[in-house]
């Protein structure tokens, strides 16, 4: 229908029904914080982002882990990378509450519980919105043609975990070593058919100097030692 031109979620997808050839061009896998900044903000085009296990992987607690507090600071700025998140949970009670709060939350989609011996078991989805006047019901929902393992664990993490990779799959690190090899604006612009203007082409600069900075953080565990007359000592 051209309602959304990309797509990616922390679902991995494959070409075969056994699940053992990963694909990436019909859902692009992103597992992490720092790859789905890069999508929200790499071109113009309306995107769709679906993420699972959302009460496992963003729990509703009374002391903030560092996975919710990202979250509220990204979920407001998926408008301005025009991106509709699609978060999957099982108990709404049990999830990070941001993914509910009324001025982020524009649909309600519910999967209605029926016994199997009901034609309309797992075919019937009830959607709500306060957009909408009154409450939709969608029967002889088909089954997706997308092969995924629905025992996989989609585990969220904060950045990739193979970081020699971290370039090629980020656009806005890509962005930001290409010019700080020496490519303008306009060079850039030119080399990445999915930016249209030179100003993309700064947000992607700005960003990937914060994720860079992020990347090079030191931390009680990455935190060195250099020798001294007693021993050692932190750096």
């Amino acid at each position: 229908m051209g309602l959304i031109q990309d797509c990616a979620g922390n679902i991995q997808t494959f070409q075969d029904r056994n699940c053992e050839i990963p694909i990436n061009d019909s859902i692009r896998y992103i597992d992490n914080f720092l790859e789905m900044k890069s999508f929200m903000f790499r071109n113009l085009k309306r995107k769709l982002f679906f993420y699972d296990e959302a009460m496992k992987n963003a729990p509703s607690k009374k002391a903030m882990t560092l996975l919710n507090s990202e979250w509220q600071r990204v979920i407001p700025e998926l408008s301005k990378g025009k991106t509709h998140l699609f978060a999957f949970t099982q108990e709404e009670s049990m999830t990070e509450k941001i993914f509910m709060h009324r001025t982020f939350n524009v649909a309600h989609w519910e999967k209605v519980r029926l016994p199997p011996s009901n034609p309309q078991y797992r075919k019937l989805v009830k959607v709500s919105s306060k957009l909408l006047r009154e409450t939709y019901q969608f029967r002889n929902v088909k089954r997706t043609n997308v092969f995924f393992n629905p025992y996989l664990s989609a585990i969220w993490t904060m950045e990739p975990n193979k970081k020699d990779s971290l370039i090629e799959n980020s656009l806005e690190l890509k962005v930001t070593h290409e010019y700080m090899s020496g490519l303008s604006f306009s060079q850039i612009k030119d080399k990445h058919p999915e930016i249209i203007w030179n100003k993309q082409v700064q947000r992607l600069i700005r960003s990937g100097l914060k994720s860079l900075f992020h990347l090079c953080q030191v931390t009680e565990d990455s935190r060195g030692t250099i020798p001294s007359e007693n021993g050692h000592k932190n750096l």
